[in-house]
């Protein structure tokens, strides 16, 4: 059985990742026209490469599955940790960003052990 997966929800999540409110704006961050996000949603498509090169922090595998972690390295923590706070300026932050940025890849390797024993 072929699963098509639907990339209409993964660019929606990425827009929200990001907190585009239009789609506008989410295609100039994405260096295309309006028109051609609106057919990427019409026929349920998007450039990988294009969006993988402009969107960074955004998991590789999550983007062409849709599964697992969106954020590759947690950038976006900061948003749940520290909203006000600017990184570069807070120490108990940075502490907190990298125990959490560790936790995260301890148990990445932890499922990548359990997929392997399978």
């Amino acid at each position: 059985m072929c699963i098509i997966m639907d990339n209409i929800l993964i660019l929606n999540e990425i827009k929200k990742h990001y907190n585009f409110k239009s789609d506008s704006d989410f295609a100039k961050f994405l260096g295309i026209s309006t028109t051609r996000l609106g057919n990427w949603r019409s026929r349920n498509t998007f450039d990988y490469e294009l969006v993988s090169t402009k969107c960074e922090d955004i998991d590789a595998n999550w983007l062409f599955s849709g599964k697992g972690n969106m954020v590759k390295d947690l950038k976006s923590i900061s948003n749940v940790l520290e909203p006000n706070v600017e990184y570069e300026k807070n120490i108990d932050y940075k502490e907190k960003y990298f125990e959490v940025l560790e936790k995260y890849y301890q148990l990445n390797e932890e499922i990548r052990k359990l997929k392997d024993n399978k």
